[in-house]
């Protein structure tokens, strides 16, 4: 998000802080309902990890139960969205408010049929799915789809593997990232941080290690190994990171960002797609230089104080 957009991430990592609270003001409030949307894409992909998942807990649900369980889940959040948006306003916690329809009045019929189809061919292929095959037969499951807290360097650091587990046969572990939408350029840098963690975490030797890439779309899995030479590169790209999104930071240590002004659009094609589009819209550049200066002053002035 910050390579992408630094406002956005200005929006979702900062503004919304706290817009939860009764007490919040109304554009924290805002900007953390905005936070809240979620894109269709994103809500069908969540519902087919979901589905995945329940296919892996219960052993005697079928292909038809895995879809019959994903279609659910999202006519569950498209129609709270077409009909509960009053009360999403007052908490956006009790349910997923799709994007679309929150900002356009509803999900165009070609990307509802997009989702049909996509829903159909992951339901087909399931059933072919090597690394699926093998958590259900007679694997140790280490973890599925569930969040894990990981200190990195000092720095709390929060990952969720779609499934790891040991394979009785081999006695290697796998890592499975399900894949809902087209590839990209970042899906093996994704994964290779994900085997890094699980190595950390867990003190299981990288040789020991396989990752896999299943797209459940078409089919395909792209299986890698990494080597220590790969870990290595996977500390410094954590780290470069990290650095990145310090270079925002006004203080560390209390993680104090520096003024909205300092987060610069990125006007693209991809504004349409963002959560944040409606506060985003227009010459914000005024607001934020105000917004600069009286934040410089007010620094200024707590400098003066830990002088005295």
């Amino acid at each position: 998000m910050l390579d992408t957009c630094a406002r956005s991430y200005y929006y979702n990592y900062y503004a919304s802080n706290n817009g939860w609270r009764q007490d919040a003001s109304q554009k924290t409030k805002l900007i953390y309902r905005l936070k809240k949307l979620q894109a269709i894409h994103s809500i069908v992909g969540e519902a087919i990890h979901s589905s995945i998942t329940d296919l892996i807990i219960n052993p005697n649900l079928t292909k038809a139960d895995f879809k019959r369980l994903t279609n659910k889940k999202i006519r569950e959040s498209y129609r709270n969205s077409l009909t509960m948006k009053d009360e999403w306003i007052q908490d956006p916690k009790i349910f997923k408010m799709v994007q679309d329809v929150y900002y356009f009045g509803k999900v165009k019929l070609e990307t509802q049929q997009k989702t049909i189809e996509k829903i159909e061919a992951c339901g087909a292929n399931l059933s072919r799915c090597i690394s699926l095959a093998e958590i259900k037969a007679d694997s140790v499951i280490v973890t599925i789809d569930e969040l894990k807290e990981f200190t990195f360097d000092g720095f709390k650091t929060y990952v969720k593997v779609d499934a790891l587990y040991q394979n009785r046969d081999t006695g290697k572990y796998v890592v499975v990232d399900w894949k809902t939408g087209n590839g990209n350029s970042l899906e093996v840098e994704q994964l290779l941080l994900y085997v890094y963690f699980t190595h950390k975490m867990y003190n299981i030797p990288i040789e020991e290690i396989e990752a896999r890439l299943e797209y459940c779309v078409d089919g395909d899995c792209a299986i890698y190994t990494f080597t220590s030479n790969d870990m290595n590169m996977a500390e410094k790209m954590i780290n470069g990171h990290i650095k990145k999104m310090q270079e925002y930071m006004f203080n560390i240590q209390d993680n104090i960002p520096m003024p909205e002004i300092y987060f610069p659009e990125n006007r693209s094609s991809k504004c349409r797609y963002c959560n944040f589009q409606e506060i985003c819209i227009g010459d914000t550049f005024k607001k934020s230089e105000e917004e600069a200066i009286k934040f410089s002053l007010e620094a200024n002035r707590a400098s003066e104080m830990c002088v005295q």
